[in-house]
């Protein structure tokens, strides 16, 4: 009996698990598709409201966290690298500004 409900459990958790994945990565093809649009328009929008003289540490980690959602959908690799580093510095340049 033991065992037929720890195999029961266990293709109901890999049910899940499988499932999760499939929506993780239906949102990851989603977010990379549009990766471009994306960061173009975070980038325009903070770059505005730093010309405008009213950007803060939160229009800057908004912009931060739009670059590591897409990062974190990337595939690994050099690129992937690369941008993690470039986020990395980004980030800590958000503590320049007010809160």
């Amino acid at each position: 009996m033991k065992t037929k409900l720890i195999s029961l459990l266990l293709s109901i958790f890999m049910f899940v698990s499988c499932e999760d994945e499939a929506q993780e990565a239906s949102a990851c093809a989603s977010i990379i598709a549009n990766a471009e649009q994306s960061i173009e328009a975070a980038n325009n929008e903070f770059e505005a409201k730093i010309e405008a003289g009213t950007a803060t540490k939160e229009d800057c980690d908004k912009l931060i966290s739009t670059l590591q959602e897409i990062v974190d959908c990337m595939p690994k690799g050099p690129e992937k690298t690369e941008m993690q580093d470039d986020i990395t510095q980004a980030s800590a340049t958000c503590s320049l500004f007010s809160s």
